[in-house]
């Protein structure tokens, strides 16, 4: 039976909000580490773990490196909207909304690269950290992302 990553991550990053009200953070965090274990285990780069085979390559270099110009404003914007449910998802759905395009994956992934990188390299650590921890560790990654 395969392993379902999502319901794996978020089974472990539940106490940041009750399941029956997502927010941008518990979302942000369990997508980003499920993003991130998906790509070990596939041995993939970011690029192909965010998006398979949905857009062509030329167009995933366009999304990518403008998720890479914009990281700071989009730190801001998650930081602004932390604990709120952000209306649609809009940072990971495909849309034209600002900082939509699946822009949450891109930084929750970023911030799971650096919590793994912060945790000893260690995927049991990283999913060890429980929801508090985590939700204040990634405030200060995007603190950080943001300046």
């Amino acid at each position: 039976m395969p392993i379902n990553i999502y319901n794996l991550t978020e089974s472990y990053i539940v106490n940041i909000i009750s399941k029956d009200q997502p927010n941008t953070a518990r979302q942000l965090i369990t997508e980003g580490i499920a993003t991130f274990i998906s790509m070990i285990i596939s041995k993939s780069d970011e690029k192909t773990a965010l998006w398979a085979d949905y857009l062509l390559e030329n167009e995933i270099e366009i999304w990518h490196n403008d998720c890479e110009n914009t990281i700071s404003e989009l730190a801001q914007y998650v930081l602004e909207n932390f604990n709120k449910s952000i209306p649609k998802n809009i940072l990971f759905t495909i849309n034209n909304k600002s900082f939509g395009n699946r822009r949450g994956y891109y930084i929750g992934l970023k911030i799971a690269e650096i919590l793994y990188a912060e945790n000893d390299k260690n995927i049991n650590n990283l999913l060890s950290l429980g929801g508090s921890k985590a939700e204040v560790l990634t405030k200060q990654i995007l603190l950080n992302i943001k300046d």
